[in-house]
């Protein structure tokens, strides 16, 4: 059984990760933010 993925080449960030990292450095800017006042 072969498995083929429709991500780009070993090397480059999936989508999902860059979206994933993105989304937890706003909510990490969000709460220091909240935090500090």
């Amino acid at each position: 059984m072969r498995c083929r993925s429709s991500y780009p080449p070993e090397g480059t960030v999936p989508v999902p990760a860059a979206l994933a990292l993105f989304t937890i450095g706003l909510a990490g800017l969000g709460w220091s933010r909240r935090k500090k006042s």
